[in-house]
């Protein structure tokens, strides 16, 4: 250090509200939604092959693994927008997609299709361990969302009361006469109130206005 100079070193602590657990299941998750793939792509081409003559080889089958694919993709793509930008909407919005449609539709083609004879025990292994994986997603997901919303609230009581301090500064007051209520320690989130703020962002999305900030605020 020169002369007359001086170098100071400012630590901020920043809290992070993201879950490790979560995104460690979505990591795994990708990898697997590619073989889960492949091997009901594989399955589909051998019962197309054998079981020629039924309705749901034809139309239904194909048809709900193209659903599949196209939630899975938006599924895994909310739920990696929401936990690494902290945004509850969008995480919302991926729980929302993992118990309806995506969680009954994985069930259908692994276990309960028209035939009894269609259902392929490759299906049963892949679809067992991908509604394990959507389960654990469920329950971690819906703990995060009560962080996010946790954290959420106490930082906006202190903003309030921050400013209410500044105010009362700027007014010849002390600012420690400034008292406010502390926020409540564990908000009610239940599953309908998460499943709805979803919902309400996936209608903003289709209707083209989402409304989701980008990233966390400081």
């Amino acid at each position: 250090m020169t002369q007359g100079s001086a170098h100071q070193t400012v630590l901020r602590v920043v809290r992070v509200s993201s879950s490790l657990q979560l995104q460690k299941l979505l990591f795994y998750n990708f990898y697997f939604s590619i073989a889960y793939g492949a091997c009901h792509l594989s399955s589909m081409a051998y019962k197309l092959i054998h079981f020629d003559g039924l309705a749901e080889n034809v139309v239904i089958l194909p048809s709900g693994i193209g659903a599949w694919i196209v939630l899975e993709c938006a599924r895994l793509r909310l739920a990696y927008l929401g936990n690494l930008n902290e945004q509850v909407p969008t995480l919302s919005a991926f729980w929302l997609l993992t118990i309806l449609p995506q969680l009954p539709l994985v069930a259908w083609m692994s276990f309960y299709q028209w035939e009894t004879a269609m259902v392929l025990k490759l299906d049963n292994v892949v679809g067992a361990i991908m509604i394990l994986i959507l389960l654990l997603e469920l329950y971690f997901g819906i703990g995060t969302v009560r962080t996010l919303i946790r954290n959420q609230t106490a930082d906006f009581y202190h903003l309030v009361l921050q400013e209410a301090r500044l105010q009362a500064v700027n007014e010849g007051r002390s600012a420690n006469s400034v008292t406010m209520p502390e926020p409540p320690a564990d908000p009610a989130v239940s599953p309908i109130s998460v499943a709805t703020d979803g919902a309400h962002y996936l209608q903003r999305v289709v209707s083209g206005r989402p409304e989701v900030p980008e990233g966390k605020r400081d």
